[in-house]
């Protein structure tokens, strides 16, 4: 496959559309719609010319886009307050406030790691300094640095922002450094390869005041630039992004297991909801990189501290070359607590820009993933055997299915990577071994430097009855949206949304024994009831061409 040269640029739909232009020098356009500030999309235009009118673009954003728009005015819609008795008025579409309230703003600490990088520092904390959030604390992690060229930056350039320096090699020394000097009740963490959007503290600070058990937030990580062979492969490879819908995840239950015979002997095969609860344990709690990557989480620091920090055996500066992050998914999930994805935290990564760094990176992902599931194997015997059919499953579903693939597209992929990470997972054991001996050693050599102790948790799930019958709550729109707080007797709530009295839809919310924020209230409403939330001036329910015709009348060209 060809290499395209691609352009990265933001439209935001509220705004008049821009004429995009300068572009001679790329093949393709990769646009991140977003409304409100809240990313839904990309478009993707390819064969490009000079220029781009705004008039194009804005028929290929309603052309592809004109479902999730309607989510985003549904959901600011909802949060606005209660809705009129008739629905969101469809002509007064573009006129609903987009504005978003965070609630609280907790002192938040970001922790920025790096090592000998200061020529690519300035980017980062130029984002960094630049976030749009009233309680912050900026601290940068400087990891066995061999001179003093980013204290020195930072004391020139960047006063606001705290120096740390650690001086045990490993990422995540690093980062349990910035455990102990945080002053937030919140800690995110990010990369020195990385620019940050302004509104992403808002973004994850929201998630954390939604919902009292969430331990950790990821977001969305997107390409800040695709200017090399390199940069392509690994977007082509996957990239970092998670997708646009914003989720939570727990540690799936098991079903009580029933008897596997009927009265004849034969087998009785598992229901769909079984099957689906076993998906979940192979997909989501072992493959915990589908959450999200480690240049964009963020932490309650009372759980960093019960859980005793990062385990330092793991991830970059070590031979195990990854998977820190994974296995602190891990921990939460595996605690009891909920982990969730917000895609309106957005940091751009930049790829590496040489073929050689990419061949490194990727083999280092296979020998990090297999690390990290060794490790939680060490920690954790009773997963010893979930985990081996996982990561079986895992070698056979991604890596040499991807060599399969290679053959029969060949040019899609350069097969000498996909060998070099299918290689390298054999590698984990030794990798694992040898980076326990150095961990021991550094903790050794460095006595005087202080190390988190896992405090324990106080578990995040009480004693609760696992028998609870289906809970049933009625949600009014033309009322202000509360949390459903007393549902945790239950493990599935039927949700009937009204308006007016009149019922629009009925849907079953998997609680899972736990409350339900407004959050995540407002998102599987406007999934389930989607047009039926809006109305037209005679009151009247619209059709999906409808909400394309207002779309079309009001999303504004540029001027």
């Amino acid at each position: 496959m060809t290499f395209q040269r691609t352009k990265f640029v933001d439209v935001e739909v509220s705004h008049p559309i821009p004429n995009l232009q300068a572009l001679q020098d790329y093949a393709a356009v990769r646009v991140l719609v977003r409304v409100g500030g809240v990313p839904i999309e990309f478009v993707d235009i390819e064969g490009i010319a000079e220029c781009i009118p705004a008039e194009s673009l804005r028929r290929l954003i309603i052309e592809q886009l004109s479902l999730p728009i309607m989510t985003r005015y549904a959901e600011a819609a909802l949060a606005n307050g209660p809705l009129p008795a008739n629905g969101i008025p469809i002509e007064g579409l573009t006129g609903i406030s987009l504005e978003k309230n965070t609630g609280r703003s907790p002192l938040v600490t970001v922790a920025m790691c790096t090592r000998n990088r200061s020529e690519d520092l300035p980017l980062c904390l130029t984002s960094l300094v630049q976030i749009d959030y009233p309680n912050l604390d900026i601290v940068v992690v400087d990891n066995a640095p061999t001179d003093d060229s980013t204290r020195s930056l930072i004391e020139a350039k960047f006063p606001t922002v705290r120096y740390i320096c650690e001086p045990r090699p490993g990422l995540d020394w690093a980062r349990n450094r910035a455990i102990l000097a945080a002053k937030g009740e919140i800690v995110a963490y990010t990369d020195d390869d990385v620019v940050v959007d302004p509104g992403w503290i808002k973004a994850l600070v929201a998630m954390f005041n939604d919902a009292p058990d969430v331990m950790c937030v990821t977001g969305l990580v997107v390409a800040y630039e695709v200017e090399t062979e390199a940069q392509g492969l690994f977007e082509r490879y996957g990239g970092f992004a998670r997708g646009f819908k914003r989720g939570w995840f727990r540690k799936p239950e098991r079903p009580q297991r029933v008897d596997r015979r009927k009265e004849n002997g034969e087998n009785v095969p598992l229901s769909d909801a079984e099957t689906s609860v076993e998906k979940q344990l192979r997909y989501a709690y072992y493959g915990t990189g589908i959450f999200g990557t480690g240049c964009n989480m963020a932490y309650r620091r009372s759980f960093l501290e019960a859980a005793g920090g990062f385990d330092p055996t793991l991830d970059v500066g070590t031979p195990t070359k990854g998977g820190g992050d994974l296995e602190m998914y891990f921990r939460v999930l595996r605690e009891g607590h909920a982990l969730a994805y917000e895609p309106s935290a957005i940091v751009r990564h930049r790829h590496r820009r040489e073929l050689e760094k990419l061949t490194t990176q990727i083999r280092s992902n296979g020998v990090g993933f297999y690390s990290y599931l060794l490790r939680i194997t060490e920690k954790y015997p009773e997963e010893r055997l979930p985990v081996a059919r996982f990561g079986l499953w895992w070698l056979l579903a991604w890596d040499v299915r991807r060599l399969l693939k290679s053959f029969l597209k060949p040019g899609f992929f350069p097969r000498d990577l996909i060998i070099g990470e299918f290689v390298t997972a054999f590698a984990a054991p030794h990798a694992l071994q040898q980076s326990k001996i150095c961990a021991a050693k550094i903790e050794k050599n460095f006595p005087d430097e202080p190390v988190l102790k896992p405090k324990g948790f106080e578990h995040a799930s009480p004693t609760i009855s696992r028998k609870g019958s289906q809970a049933l709550r009625t949600v009014e729109l033309t009322e202000p949206l509360q949390p459903l707080d007393d549902i945790v007797d239950c493990p599935t709530t039927i949700i009937s949304v009204a308006l007016a009295g009149r019922i629009l839809d009925q849907f079953e919310l998997v609680n899972a024994h736990r409350p339900c924020g407004v959050l995540r209230l407002r998102d599987a409403i406007v999934s389930h009831c989607g047009y039926k939330l809006f109305a037209s001036n005679s009151g009247e329910p619209i059709a999906p061409s409808d909400f394309n015709a207002v779309l079309t009348a009001n999303i504004r060209l540029a001027e």
